[in-house]
């Protein structure tokens, strides 16, 4: 568990420090606070439309991924979260936008 907790806080260290970096240096950490819960907000409202618009469908869908096996289910985390990592890194890093 120790382990478990310090890996855990240096993670969590890092990517605070990567969401924050590039506007702690141009704006106000209030700003990056403000600019954090937006985008928090919007991950909230996008993962709840679903089970909203669509609930019997959600729950049909639910019942085939507990089916699933979790090496998948870990296979398909893993791409969705380089996935997010790589928007994230274009949004803050390139010149895109």
């Amino acid at each position: 568990p120790n382990r478990i907790t310090f890996l855990k806080v240096l993670l969590d260290a890092y990517f605070f420090h990567f969401l924050l970096g590039s506007c702690a240096s141009n704006y106000s950490l209030g700003y990056a606070m403000k600019f954090f819960l937006s985008v928090l907000g919007m991950v909230m409202i996008l993962e709840g439309l679903p089970y909203f618009a669509f609930p019997e469908g959600i729950k049909r869908w639910l019942v085939k991924v507990s089916e699933m096996e979790a090496a998948h289910l870990r296979t398909f985390g893993l791409i969705a979260m380089c996935a997010g990592m790589v928007l994230v890194y274009l949004g803050q890093r390139s010149n895109l936008f």
